[in-house]
C-alpha cells in the first residue's frame, strides 16, 4: 500500500481500493438482521456470533511527548478505567481484553461467550443523573472455560469505540509494563445491525421530521420557552428518547432525538443511515470538538463546517464535499470550512497533526464526518438531498509539533471542572439561540 496520506488519490491501486471499500462499507452499511436468519429480535446470541479479533497492531500507540495533548493524555486515559483494579489484575497475571459488546449483553451472554465466572468491577466515571449518553463501558474480572483470568472491558457495538477503548487501555498498561498486549474482540453483525436491534424505528422517527442530535437537554430547555414551538409527543425505549415539537407557524416537525448510549465514531454513521432510511430530510448535530486554530477558540467560537474528511491516523479514507446544508445557506458567515473525524483520541499525535495542518483543517472530532459520509452515501444511492448541519464548540486545542510546551486552561482531561461546565453552558446557550432562530424559519 502506498505511504501517501491521501489514499483517495490512489484508488487505481487494488490494495488501496480494497482497503477503502471495506472501510466505507463498514461505515455506511446497516444490516437488518431479522432478514438474515434470526427468529427473534431478542435473540442476542445470533448478534454476537462470528466474532473477529483485531490485531493489536491495528492500534496506534503514542507516548505523551509524541501526542498533541502532551502529558494530559496519561490523565485522560487513566481516568477512564478502574486503575486500582488494573494494578491488582497485573499482579495476579490477568490478561486484558476489550469486547465490542454492550455491558448488559455481556453479562447476559457470559456463558455463551465462554466465561465461567464474571465479576463486575464497581466504577463510575460519568455522572449518573444524565438522561442521554449514560450507557458507558463496564469492567469485569473474569475466568474463561480454560481457567484463564481475564480483565474484560465491555464497550458497546462499534469499531471505532472499541478501538478507542482498546488503545486507551493499552496506553494505561504501557505505563506499567511493555509485556502485555490488549486483545480486541469485535462482533460485526451487532455493529452493522445496531440501529435495528436498538429499536430506531418509525415509533421514534417519522418521515419528514427535522432531526436534532447531541445536547438535547440544553436545547429542549430553551425550546420550551418559545411560543412558536409546541410539544406534541414523547416516545422512549431502552436506547432512545424522541421528543417532538411542532412549529405552529409552518406546521413542520422538530424531533429532538436523545441517544442513551455513546454514538462515538462509526456508530453515529449507522444511526444516521437509519434516520435517512426512515425519511429524515434534515439532520442537525450539536456537540463538542477540538480546535486546530488557536487556544482562544476554546468555549468561545462556534464551528459549522461545510467540508469533511475521515482520517484513520495518517490515512485519508473519506472526503465529503458539497453536502446539502440548509442552515449554512442562510448563515454563510458561520462556515468554518474543513473538519476531520478520527476513530480514537490516542492517534491524535504529531504525525496526524502535520497532515491536518497541510490540509488546512480547522476542527477535529470523532463523529461529524462519519455522519456527513453516511448522508452523502445515502443521497447518492437514493437520489435524495438530505441536509446536514453541525453546530459545535471547542473543548480543547490540538497542538502543533512546535507547541508542545503550550499550556491551555482546558483540555479533554479537565472538561468536567466547574469552570469548564460554566463555559460550556454559556457557549451552548449561544449555539441554541442561533439554532432556534433557524428553526423558526423551517
Amino acid at each position: 500500500m502506498k505511504s501517501t496520506y491521501d489514499l483517495l488519490k490512489n484508488c487505481n491501486d487494488a490494495k488501496v481500493l480494497s482497503f477503502l471499500t471495506s472501510i466505507q462499507h463498514r461505515i455506511a452499511t446497516v444490516e437488518d438482521y431479522q432478514l438474515i436468519g434470526t427468529e427473534s429480535i431478542r435473540d442476542l446470541k445470533y448478534l454476537y456470533t462470528n466474532p473477529i479479533k483485531n490485531n493489536h497492531k491495528d492500534m496506534v500507540r503514542s507516548k505523551a511527548f509524541d501526542h498533541t495533548m502532551f502529558d494530559s493524555i496519561d490523565e485522560y486515559c487513566i481516568q477512564k478505567f478502574p486503575e486500582t483494579a488494573i494494578r491488582k489484575c497485573l499482579l495476579e497475571n490477568y490478561t486484558f481484553e476489550v469486547h465490542g459488546i454492550l455491558p448488559q449483553h455481556f453479562e447476559e451472554l457470559q456463558t455463551f461467550l465462554n466465561f465461567t465466572e464474571v465479576t463486575k468491577i464497581p466504577f463510575q466515571n460519568n455522572p449518573t443523573s444524565k438522561r442521554f449518553n449514560f450507557l458507558r463501558p463496564s469492567f469485569y474480572k473474569c475466568i474463561n472455560n480454560k481457567g484463564e483470568k481475564i480483565f474484560v472491558v465491555a464497550v458497546g457495538c462499534g469499531h471505532d469505540y472499541t478501538m478507542h477503548y482498546a488503545s486507551m487501555l493499552q496506553h494505561v498498561l504501557d505505563i506499567f509494563t511493555v509485556s502485555i498486549k490488549v486483545k480486541i474482540i469485535r462482533y460485526p453483525l451487532a455493529e452493522s445491525a445496531l440501529p435495528i436491534w436498538t429499536g430506531l424505528d418509525s415509533k421514534i422517527i417519522k418521515k419528514d421530521e427535522t432531526i436534532i442530535l447531541g445536547y438535547i437537554d440544553e436545547i429542549e430547555k430553551e425550546i420550551k420557552k418559545k411560543r412558536f414551538l409546541e410539544q406534541i409527543s414523547l416516545h422512549e425505549n431502552d436506547y432512545y428518547i424522541s421528543i417532538r415539537y411542532k412549529n405552529i407557524k409552518t406546521n413542520s416537525i422538530i424531533n429532538l432525538l436523545g441517544v442513551k448510549f455513546s454514538f462515538w465514531g462509526d456508530i453515529s454513521a449507522k444511526i444516521t443511515t437509519r434516520l435517512c432510511i426512515l425519511g429524515a430530510p434534515e439532520i442537525i448535530y450539536i456537540g463538542k470538538l477540538g480546535t486546530l486554530g488557536t487556544p482562544d477558540d476554546i468555549y468561545k467560537k462556534i464551528f459549522a463546517p461545510s467540508k469533511f474528511l475521515i482520517l484513520y491516523h495518517d490515512k485519508v479514507v473519506g472526503k465529503i464535499l458539497n453536502l446539502p446544508n440548509k442552515f449554512l445557506e442562510s448563515h454563510k458567515t458561520l462556515d468554518t470550512g474543513y473538519h476531520v473525524s478520527v476513530p480514537t483520541v490516542i492517534e491524535e499525535d504529531y504525525v496526524q497533526r502535520q497532515i491536518t495542518n497541510k490540509l488546512s483543517i480547522n476542527s477535529i472530532d470523532n463523529e461529524i464526518s462519519q455522519i456527513a459520509f453516511s448522508i452523502k452515501h445515502f443521497n447518492e444511492s437514493q437520489a435524495k438531498k438530505v441536509s446536514f448541519t453541525s453546530l459545535h464548540f471547542a473543548t480543547d486545542y490540538v497542538r502543533l509539533p512546535n507547541e508542545r510546551a503550550i499550556k491551555t486552561d482546558f483540555d479533554l482531561s479537565n472538561n468536567r471542572t466547574k469552570e469548564a461546565i460554566k463555559n460550556k453552558k454559556r457557549i451552548l446557550k449561544d449555539i441554541v439561540k442561533i439554532l432556534i432562530s433557524y428553526l423558526e424559519t423551517i
